[in-house]
Protein backbone atom coordinates (compact mmCIF):
# COMPACT_ATOMS: atom_id res chain seq x y z
CA UNK A 1 0.00 0.00 0.00
CA UNK A 2 2.74 2.67 0.41
CA UNK A 3 3.89 2.01 -3.35
CA UNK A 4 -0.13 2.80 -4.33
CA UNK A 5 0.66 6.17 -1.20
CA UNK A 6 3.68 7.12 -3.10
CA UNK A 7 2.19 6.73 -6.91
CA UNK A 8 -1.01 9.34 -5.56
CA UNK A 9 1.79 11.70 -4.12
CA UNK A 10 3.44 12.10 -7.31
CA UNK A 11 0.83 11.69 -9.71
CA UNK A 12 -0.52 14.34 -7.98
CA UNK A 13 2.74 16.37 -8.11
CA UNK A 14 3.75 15.64 -11.32
CA UNK A 15 0.81 15.52 -13.53
CA UNK A 16 -1.70 17.55 -11.49
CA UNK A 17 -4.19 14.10 -10.99
CA UNK A 18 -5.39 12.22 -8.61
CA UNK A 19 -5.48 8.16 -8.87
CA UNK A 20 -8.64 6.72 -7.69
CA UNK A 21 -8.95 3.86 -5.03
CA UNK A 22 -11.09 1.84 -7.73
CA UNK A 23 -7.89 -0.05 -8.85
CA UNK A 24 -6.66 -0.26 -5.40
CA UNK A 25 -9.56 -1.79 -4.33
CA UNK A 26 -10.02 -4.36 -7.07
CA UNK A 27 -6.24 -5.40 -6.60
CA UNK A 28 -7.20 -5.67 -2.73
CA UNK A 29 -10.33 -7.90 -3.11
CA UNK A 30 -9.60 -10.04 -5.58
CA UNK A 31 -6.21 -10.83 -3.11
CA UNK A 32 -8.73 -11.67 -0.29
CA UNK A 33 -10.90 -13.84 -2.89
CA UNK A 34 -7.61 -15.39 -3.00
CA UNK A 35 -6.05 -14.40 -6.47
CA UNK A 36 -2.54 -14.17 -6.03
CA UNK A 37 -0.92 -12.03 -9.10
CA UNK A 38 -3.99 -10.61 -11.41
CA UNK A 39 -7.41 -9.33 -10.91
CA UNK A 40 -10.31 -9.10 -12.90
CA UNK A 41 -10.55 -5.11 -13.80
CA UNK A 42 -13.68 -3.85 -13.23
CA UNK A 43 -14.83 -1.10 -14.87
CA UNK A 44 -16.91 1.86 -13.40
CA UNK A 45 -20.30 0.74 -14.47
CA UNK A 46 -23.40 -0.70 -12.82
CA UNK A 47 -23.01 -4.55 -13.04
CA UNK A 48 -24.97 -7.47 -10.94
CA UNK A 49 -23.74 -8.60 -7.53
CA UNK A 50 -25.29 -11.80 -6.30
CA UNK A 51 -25.72 -11.18 -2.34
CA UNK A 52 -25.43 -14.44 -1.61
CA UNK A 53 -21.62 -14.53 -2.35
CA UNK A 54 -20.89 -11.97 0.03
CA UNK A 55 -23.34 -12.81 2.73
CA UNK A 56 -21.73 -16.47 2.64
CA UNK A 57 -18.00 -15.13 2.31
CA UNK A 58 -18.61 -12.82 5.61
CA UNK A 59 -20.06 -15.43 7.49
CA UNK A 60 -17.16 -17.28 7.96
CA UNK A 61 -15.01 -14.09 8.55
CA UNK A 62 -17.40 -11.32 10.05
CA UNK A 63 -14.47 -9.54 11.42
CA UNK A 64 -12.92 -8.99 7.84
CA UNK A 65 -16.06 -6.72 6.88
CA UNK A 66 -16.57 -4.30 10.49
CA UNK A 67 -12.43 -3.90 9.90
CA UNK A 68 -13.65 -2.92 6.34
CA UNK A 69 -16.52 -0.32 7.93
CA UNK A 70 -14.60 1.18 10.31
CA UNK A 71 -13.54 3.91 8.48
CA UNK A 72 -15.21 7.50 8.05
CA UNK A 73 -13.64 7.91 4.59
CA UNK A 74 -11.90 5.67 1.88
CA UNK A 75 -9.06 4.73 2.78
CA UNK A 76 -6.14 2.19 1.40
CA UNK A 77 -6.78 -0.26 3.92
CA UNK A 78 -10.55 -1.03 2.61
CA UNK A 79 -11.37 -3.11 0.01
CA UNK A 80 -14.86 -3.22 -1.70
CA UNK A 81 -17.41 -6.01 -0.78
CA UNK A 82 -18.55 -5.74 -4.99
CA UNK A 83 -14.92 -6.54 -6.07
CA UNK A 84 -14.73 -9.00 -3.27
CA UNK A 85 -17.79 -10.35 -4.38
CA UNK A 86 -16.77 -10.63 -8.06
CA UNK A 87 -13.89 -12.43 -7.76
CA UNK A 88 -15.66 -15.11 -5.71
CA UNK A 89 -17.49 -15.55 -8.65
CA UNK A 90 -14.74 -15.75 -10.95
CA UNK A 91 -13.31 -18.30 -8.27
CA UNK A 92 -15.73 -20.35 -8.07
CA UNK A 93 -16.45 -20.15 -11.92
CA UNK A 94 -19.87 -18.52 -11.71
CA UNK A 95 -18.93 -15.32 -13.39
CA UNK A 96 -19.63 -14.34 -17.00
CA UNK A 97 -16.89 -12.14 -17.91
CA UNK A 98 -17.53 -9.75 -20.95
CA UNK A 99 -15.47 -6.99 -22.31
CA UNK A 100 -15.60 -3.14 -21.89
CA UNK A 101 -16.74 -2.17 -25.37
CA UNK A 102 -20.06 -0.70 -23.82
CA UNK A 103 -18.41 1.44 -21.41
CA UNK A 104 -17.02 5.03 -21.57
CA UNK A 105 -15.37 7.31 -19.43
CA UNK A 106 -15.28 10.89 -19.41
CA UNK A 107 -12.46 11.84 -16.91
CA UNK A 108 -11.46 15.74 -16.42
CA UNK A 109 -7.73 14.43 -15.10
CA UNK A 110 -6.67 12.62 -18.17
CA UNK A 111 -8.73 13.10 -21.19
CA UNK A 112 -7.47 15.83 -23.52
CA UNK A 113 -7.26 17.13 -26.72
CA UNK A 114 -7.95 14.73 -29.43
CA UNK A 115 -8.59 11.83 -26.49
CA UNK A 116 -11.49 13.88 -25.68
CA UNK A 117 -13.09 14.88 -28.76
CA UNK A 118 -12.74 11.00 -29.80
CA UNK A 119 -14.66 10.03 -26.52
CA UNK A 120 -17.37 12.99 -26.95
CA UNK A 121 -17.48 11.35 -30.84
CA UNK A 122 -17.81 7.78 -29.84
CA UNK A 123 -20.61 8.90 -27.56
CA UNK A 124 -22.58 11.36 -29.83
CA UNK A 125 -22.75 8.12 -32.23
CA UNK A 126 -24.25 6.30 -29.57
CA UNK A 127 -21.91 3.24 -29.62
CA UNK A 128 -21.58 3.67 -25.66
CA UNK A 129 -24.46 2.01 -23.39
CA UNK A 130 -22.90 3.59 -20.05
CA UNK A 131 -20.68 6.55 -19.40
CA UNK A 132 -18.88 7.28 -16.44
CA UNK A 133 -18.05 10.82 -15.60
CA UNK A 134 -14.84 11.73 -13.05
CA UNK A 135 -13.60 15.07 -11.79
CA UNK A 136 -16.16 17.12 -14.23
CA UNK A 137 -14.70 19.84 -12.48
CA UNK A 138 -11.70 19.49 -13.78
CA UNK A 139 -12.72 19.82 -17.14
CA UNK A 140 -12.35 23.57 -19.28
CA UNK A 141 -15.67 25.32 -19.05
CA UNK A 142 -15.86 24.62 -23.18
CA UNK A 143 -15.54 20.89 -21.94
CA UNK A 144 -17.61 21.15 -19.35
CA UNK A 145 -20.40 22.73 -21.90
CA UNK A 146 -20.01 19.64 -24.66
CA UNK A 147 -20.38 17.25 -22.00
CA UNK A 148 -23.83 19.02 -20.52
CA UNK A 149 -25.16 20.04 -23.76
CA UNK A 150 -24.67 15.51 -24.55
CA UNK A 151 -26.70 15.03 -21.79
CA UNK A 152 -29.11 17.59 -22.06
CA UNK A 153 -29.56 15.89 -25.34
CA UNK A 154 -29.15 12.36 -24.10
CA UNK A 155 -32.12 13.14 -21.10
CA UNK A 156 -33.77 15.04 -23.56
CA UNK A 157 -33.64 18.35 -21.45
CA UNK A 158 -33.32 21.21 -23.74
CA UNK A 159 -35.82 23.85 -22.93
CA UNK A 160 -38.85 23.44 -25.52
CA UNK A 161 -38.81 26.45 -27.81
Amino acid sequence: MQVNELMNTYALKWFGITRSLHLLYQIKSAEIAGFKHNYFRIPHVPHPVFTQTPRSFFKKDITLLSDNLKYAFRDTAQFSSIFLSNHLQIKAQKAVLLGTDEVIMLNGETDYGLYFLWKMKTLLQGKKRFLCLQAVDKFSDAKRLKIYEFLDTLLDLSPDL
